[in-house]
């Protein structure tokens, strides 16, 4: 009977330590992260990280490997640096795959379901690994959002579920409108589980699936205290079993010290069970810290987005004012050179600017006494229709300043009344027994 009790409760104690194994997240190890260093023309351009999913297989984001055309990957417990090909890309769901020959390490394990709103999700950073809650998950490819935040060259960090399975690569914008480089800063952003599955599935990499779901970390712990309970009573039973063994035990001296045997092996436990319990409080704890801070950290990103997004605007906003300005002073330049190449052309087309109308059988001796001919201008508008203009020749000679032609029978010697003749239109004059005619700035020359 005492073996029985005794093999029942090293049963006990055998599932209390499966369970928390099962339940509790793998521990991060720098196997499965690996630094990776991007070149671009010799040059170091950024830093980030990869993650071992197969055998010589890492994967990484798009925009990181995008910033060069050199990769070394390099193990971070050992500093053994290897030189990685690039084996696919996708842009749109920002994601690469990189094979490095000879890589050691423990491939992560790739989640069964993807991020949940309000989940505890971490990013796997090699020594400083970093909690935040998932706020939601949006857009098409999807993305996830949530409150663990990178540092600069800590690119393409690996996300995380409460049971160390990866959920996605983190993803970071580049820096400015016009720059190339990424920053860190913001919310944390991630690619979806869907997307980082078919690019392994794409190029045949035989990855490891999870078993089973992630169960939520408040269920885990839920069921942790259940198990805790169960051992609590099972400890007190066999205490209570040992106690009247030992006063039937009597002066047996070969019996009570199989009973004292029994009492350090229960004594064992029960300080197994009290460090159970304290890491339960301490992990319930954190969950609550973690949630806390996630609350702060979103207002303040939310704040902090705000200014960036009012910044973004105004930066757009100078570019298009600036950008509408020199074409206004193009289109005004294009209109002037237009209207003054128009203007030239019509003078040529009438007379020609200096060039002279000699009138028909003009007398210059006549010209000279101060008579000159009478000029009779014949022309047609627009539609066709024909229109004269008799000058007479004696005015004109008479008149030093000239005579002018217009729509303005007030500013004007002669008159036109036509809607594209301007009010004074132009200006004849007679020298030495030619007429020369001058455009005063007319609207349709």
């Amino acid at each position: 009977m005492r073996t029985m009790e005794k093999y029942g409760g090293i049963v006990s104690a055998a599932r209390l330590i499966a369970l928390w194994v099962a339940l509790s997240p793998a521990a991060a190890s720098a196997q499965s992260v690996f630094r990776l260093d991007v070149a671009d023309g010799g040059d170091k351009a950024q830093s980030g990280f990869a993650t071992l999913v197969s055998d010589n297989t890492l994967l990484t984001s798009f925009g990181l490997v995008n910033q060069g055309d050199r990769w070394m990957v390099t193990n971070i417990s050992n500093n053994a640096a290897l030189t990685a090909v690039l084996l696919d890309r996708d842009e749109v769901n920002d994601l690469a795959l990189l094979q490095a020959d000879g890589i050691s390490g423990e491939p992560m394990t790739v989640a069964m379901k993807g991020a949940q709103k309000n989940r505890v999700v971490e990013l796997r950073i090699p020594g400083t690994p970093r909690q935040g809650v998932v706020l939601d998950i949006y857009g098409t490819p999807a993305r996830v959002r949530h409150t663990a935040t990178l540092k600069n060259n800590e690119f393409a960090a690996p996300l995380v579920n409460n049971c160390g399975e990866l959920l996605g690569v983190s993803q970071s914008p580049k820096a400015g409108l016009l720059g190339d480089r990424l920053q860190a800063g913001g919310f944390g952003l991630a690619g979806g589980l869907v997307a980082l599955q078919s690019l392994l599935g794409k190029n045949n990499v035989p990855y490891r699936l999870a078993n089973r779901v992630c169960p939520p970390e408040s269920q885990r712990l839920a069921q942790m205290e259940e198990i805790v309970k169960q051992r609590e009573v099972d400890l007190f039973r066999r205490q209570d079993e040992i106690n009247r063994a030992r006063r039937q035990a009597g002066q047996d001296s070969q019996r009570q010290a199989a009973l004292s045997q029994r009492q350090a092996e229960l004594d064992s436990e029960r300080r197994s069970q009290e460090r159970t319990k304290m890491e339960i409080e301490d992990k319930k704890r954190q969950m609550r810290e973690v949630k806390r801070s996630a609350e702060t950290q979103e207002k303040a990103m939310l704040e902090a987005a705000a200014l960036q997004d009012a910044k973004t605007k105004r930066q757009w906003y100078f570019i298009a004012a600036a950008a509408a300005a020199a074409a206004l002073v193009l289109l005004f330049v294009i209109v002037f050179m237009m209207r003054k190449r128009v203007r030239q052309q019509r003078q040529r087309h009438v007379v020609g600017e200096g060039t002279t109308i000699k009138p028909k059988n003009k007398d210059t001796a006549a010209a000279r006494h101060g008579q000159f001919p009478d000029i009779l201008l014949v022309g047609t508008d627009a539609s066709g229709n024909e229109h004269q203009l008799k000058i007479n020749g004696d005015a004109l000679i008479n008149s030093p300043q000239g005579q002018v032609i217009g729509r303005s029978a007030r500013d004007s010697d002669y008159t036109l009344n036509l809607k594209y003749v301007s009010r004074r239109h132009c200006l004849l004059q007679a020298r030495d027994g030619q007429v020369y005619v001058k455009d005063l700035n007319s609207a349709n020359g």
